[in-house]
């Protein structure tokens, strides 16, 4: 019986403990991440985050959805390429879009 008990409590802590990742990925989530020195990578969430995108000295904006309207055209210079929600990166060929 305490067997099963200690089961069902590591089961709860490990719950638990995927919640909080979760938790920390998505607020962490409306942040550019540099990749390489003047490149940087995001999610949408980053890319509506003027405040970031300033702070991390970003000029222009490439977006690969269809739906994602730019978000702040004052402030920076946007690059559209047409995507899927569900398209990969395989399936975009993006050097036919920026030659």
């Amino acid at each position: 019986m305490m067997e099963q008990s200690d089961d069902s409590f590591r089961n709860q802590i490990s719950a638990l403990l995927r919640a909080i990742n979760v938790t920390r990925f998505f607020k962490e989530d409306n942040v550019p991440c540099q990749i390489e020195e003047g490149l940087f990578l995001g999610s949408i969430a980053a890319a509506n985050n003027k405040n970031a995108l300033k702070s991390s000295n970003i000029t222009h904006v490439l977006t690969v959805a269809s739906s994602l309207r730019p978000a702040h055209t004052n402030d920076f210079v946007y690059k559209v390429i047409p995507g899927r929600w569900n398209c990969s990166f395989n399936d975009v060929n993006l050097v036919f879009y920026l030659e």
